[in-house]
């Protein structure tokens, strides 16, 4: 796609897979009960609260940051449950992206599975944005 004359594209994957699919699979890795989104976003409003308004320490700045992302995040309460991306995103035209991009195209690509979350998981704690498995349980 570096070559082609169009300035914006809408990058989408061509065999979307369903939240609740990736949302097990990563609830799997890392070992905890999977959350209803109803009950995650009921979790995450109820943390807006004073507490963390003049706090400093990285928790209090993480949950200011993720409370920003509140309204949203609201935009999945009512929506279906089983659709890719909780119907958050936005539909988009890709029809120009899948035309200026041959690995789109390819019949081989497949869609997202456990093993793309996995490998997300181990980017994840290898750059720092989530503790790796040894800093989690040695308690740093």
């Amino acid at each position: 796609m570096r070559h082609t004359e169009d300035n914006v594209y809408h990058i989408i994957h061509p065999k979307p897979t369903k939240w609740n699919i990736v949302m097990k699979s990563l609830s799997e890795i890392l070992n905890v009960p999977p959350v209803p989104y109803l009950e995650w976003y009921s979790r995450l409003e109820s943390g807006v609260n004073d507490e963390y308004e003049d706090n400093r320490s990285e928790q209090a700045m993480n949950m200011r940051a993720a409370l920003r992302m509140t309204q949203f995040f609201r935009m999945g309460v009512n929506r279906p449950k089983n659709t890719e991306s909780m119907g958050l995103l936005a539909n988009v035209a890709s029809e120009k992206c899948f035309k200026a991009s041959k690995a789109l195209q390819s019949d081989s690509l497949c869609a997202l599975t456990s093993s793309d979350t996995r490998h997300w998981v181990e980017h994840w704690r290898k750059i720092g944005f989530l503790p790796r498995v040894e800093d989690h349980w040695s308690g740093a």
